[in-house]
């Protein structure tokens, strides 16, 4: 038997606290549009890919019935047999 972990890093969604400590990208659009200097950490050079949190959702399903059944089932059966 064989296992796959995943470790999703920088996953964001609508229900976000745009407060809260993982909130990178919103402080700094906030602060665009109200007409401020960005804050950039560091010398802006380093960069980070986001991903939304529907696609990690629909990847782990995915995953999940790749690996039982074999065979590709739609989202919304995953959904109904919850």
């Amino acid at each position: 038997m064989s296992d796959t972990k995943y470790t999703n890093f920088n996953v964001f969604g609508k229900r976000q606290d745009p407060n809260g400590v993982y909130a990178a990208v919103i402080p700094i659009i906030k602060q665009l549009q109200k007409d401020e200097q960005p804050t950039i950490n560091g010398d802006g050079k380093q960069s980070r890919d986001f991903t939304y949190i529907e696609n990690v959702i629909e990847a782990n399903f995915r995953h999940a019935l790749q690996r039982r059944t074999k065979i590709w089932k739609p989202i919304n059966y995953m959904v109904s047999i919850i």
